[in-house]
């Protein structure tokens, strides 16, 4: 499935600031709900949770790169990826409605991130929403995974983490459908940062 595009692709330099129609959706999906609860596997900013304060909701963040480092596998461990997910996120009162994974497609093996995303799905309700976000356009790509920041009322800004540049995996949206069992892809945009942007339901 080719993306749709909000515009042009752009080389380096890349607009910071760019419209994410599907992160928009998400927030429109959970103003309708009362008190939904959303997973960030970022790390915590003041804009998300300033956007989310009026809609009552509950927010669980989890910086994933960090905990990837700092955890240790139980030598008789047999679900390698439940465990750890048991270990991060352990089962909240209520389903989650929404799952933000920002750029993390890009920095991890899709096999691996599929499965911690099969997981992270078992904590949440049905027709809950993933959205994420992978560099398609470019070739490059910064070294670590940037910090993204709801700003005015349709767009995301992207601090990028790093200077450094290194090689895009530049996964297709069918890699990325096939990789991630039990949700189904709604819709992909091309952004005029080169990134695509795409939003997954759970089945």
């Amino acid at each position: 499935m080719r993306p749709a595009t909000t515009g042009p692709d752009t080389e380096a330099g890349a607009p910071a600031t760019v419209r994410s129609p599907l992160f928009m959706r998400v927030l429109g999906m959970l103003e309708s709900r009362e008190r939904p609860v959303v997973i960030d596997l970022g790390s915590a900013t003041p804009e998300l949770l300033a956007r989310l304060g009026p809609m009552h909701a509950r927010l669980e963040v989890i910086d994933l790169p960090r905990a990837l480092e700092a955890w240790q596998e139980p030598p008789d461990a047999e679900q390698p990826g439940q465990h750890f997910i048991d270990w991060l996120l352990p089962p909240g009162p209520r389903p989650a409605d929404a799952v933000l994974a920002w750029d993390l497609p890009n920095y991890m093996p899709l096999p691996v991130f599929g499965r911690l995303m099969r997981e992270v799905a078992r904590r949440c309700r049905r027709g809950a929403l993933l959205h994420m976000l992978a560099t398609y356009a470019h070739s490059r790509m910064p070294a670590r995974p940037g910090r993204y920041v709801p700003e005015g009322y349709d767009a995301l800004h992207c601090a990028p983490a790093d200077a450094a540049l290194i090689d895009a995996p530049r996964h297709s949206s069918e890699a990325l459908d096939a990789a991630l069992q039990g949700m189904h892809m709604e819709r992909a945009v091309l952004l005029r940062s080169g990134l695509q942007e795409m939003l997954f339901e759970v089945e």
